[in-house]
């Protein structure tokens, strides 16, 4: 069992509105160096995963056209997530390199494998059915196994030291005198930032 899918959704349509609204405020003005440009409006996007409050992050998860009322109906809260799930989040911004009217930004992105954490709960819950059998029986059972069950992945990511890190490559476009970031590029960026959690 990986992220239960609604999850992966909604934490991918955050940071895709994250990454494309903030990068693209930054971008807005023509610098004389677009390559100074583009690296202090990627280092300022990616800051707000280290510290992923809800005052910083509300505008975008209300803005990100996924449900996040059904996530909480199964007892998530997702800024609950991002402070766990993010707790390891680090960057590298490497070469920029600008030619013309592209650009292109390297990343090194790291973090907990979040899928792996969220396995390896599942599997030593499902190795000790016995213990859960009452959260199955009741009347709210899916939310009552989904709240221990994430209480565990909040837990397993709180104590794990052990992080993946993936080089990504951001993809720019000039039009009308503004970067604006290519979508093709922003996936593998975002599951850089969640660990490896395909968007």
């Amino acid at each position: 069992m990986n992220l239960p899918r609604k999850l992966s959704r909604v934490v991918s349509a955050v940071a895709c509105c994250v990454l494309a609204t903030c990068l693209s405020v930054g971008l807005v003005a023509c610098a004389n160096n677009d390559e100074q440009l583009i690296r202090a409006s990627v280092t300022k996007t990616l800051d707000l995963f280290k510290d992923p409050t809800k005052e910083k992050l509300g505008d975008f998860v209300e803005s990100s056209s996924v449900d996040v009322d059904q996530l909480q109906g199964y007892g998530i809260d997702v800024y609950e997530f991002f402070e766990h799930g993010l707790a390891r989040f680090d960057y590298e911004v490497g070469e920029v390199r600008v030619s013309g009217d592209t650009a292109e930004v390297d990343l090194s992105l790291t973090n907990v494998d979040l899928d792996a954490v969220a396995s390896a709960v599942a599997d030593d819950m499902r190795s000790d059915l016995d213990s859960y059998v009452s959260l199955m029986a009741g009347e709210n059972a899916q939310q009552e196994f989904m709240k221990v069950y994430f209480q565990k992945v909040y837990e397993a990511l709180d104590a794990s030291e052990e992080t993946v890190t993936t080089e990504a490559t951001l993809k720019l476009t000039k039009r009308n005198g503004e970067w604006e970031v290519d979508e093709d590029s922003m996936g593998e960026v975002i599951s850089g930032v969640w660990g490896g959690v395909e968007p």
